[in-house]
């Protein structure tokens, strides 16, 4: 009978020491989880600020292509065309 109740108290501590396991590894889960999706927000930020910034170095391009185009044909037929154009190449 006693070996019994030892046995008994035995797993009855080993049950409450599972449920402190138990808590951690939920505790532990849900930090890992709130990281991930902190993480994925700020995955998603950069590649939108990527993508702005890619978009706003074509239009710069863009727009430097067209200002290059209207400089030369503001430039008399001279050398300073021939020079323009050899430092833009």
């Amino acid at each position: 009978m006693v070996r019994a109740q030892n046995r008994t108290i035995e797993l009855e501590k080993l049950l409450a020491k599972f449920g402190e396991w138990e808590q951690e590894a939920t505790e532990e889960l849900k930090e890992k989880i709130e990281a991930v999706a902190w993480l994925e927000t700020e995955v998603a930020e950069l590649k939108k600020n990527k993508a702005l910034a890619k978009k706003k170095a074509v239009e710069e391009y863009k727009s430097l292509d067209d200002f290059r185009r209207l400089w030369s044909s503001w430039l008399p037929n001279t050398s300073m065309r021939a020079s323009t154009s050899a430092k833009g190449s």
